[in-house]
């Protein structure tokens, strides 16, 4: 097809294919389906989901999920932590079942709560910078930095 620059520097990655637990197949709409431990996304049957309508949907529920009004850019980046880092948890040869509730947690190994501990260690850094700069001179906690 005229690519075989592109072609020679690539890797096919092989991986299983992304399912849906129960829970996010409800929150698609599949109420009718019987219950398994995780349905197929397929094109063909309309089960699928595009990665844009993906992300809004996990955004949305980022948004639902907060205790205070997100400005819609940490909404963006909490969703995409959250889809990101949950199925990085997967192997190449595992069977990957997402599940909203699991990859929106707030505590533990998520995306979510990894934007958190970022964000509160650029808050306590920036309050260590302007500490430093009150407390100029002998006895500082950050001598020479």
């Amino acid at each position: 097809m005229g690519f075989q620059k592109e072609a020679n520097e690539s890797i096919h990655l092989a991986y299983e294919v992304v399912n849906l637990s129960p829970q996010a197949a409800r929150h698609l709409g599949m109420e009718d389906a019987e219950e398994k431990k995780a349905y197929a996304m397929s094109g063909r049957s309309g089960t699928g989901v595009k990665a844009k309508d993906f992300i809004l949907r996990v955004k949305q529920k980022v948004i639902e999920k907060a205790d205070h009004p997100l400005e819609d850019s940490v909404a963006s980046a909490l969703a995409s932590a959250a889809i990101r880092y949950y199925l990085l948890k997967f192997t190449l040869e595992s069977q990957i079942v997402f599940d909203f509730d699991e990859a929106l947690k707030t505590t533990g190994d998520t995306g979510v709560y990894l934007e958190y501990a970022h964000a509160r260690a650029c808050s306590i850094l920036r309050k260590a910078k302007s500490r430093r700069s009150i407390s100029h001179g002998k006895g500082s906690a950050f001598p020479n930095n």
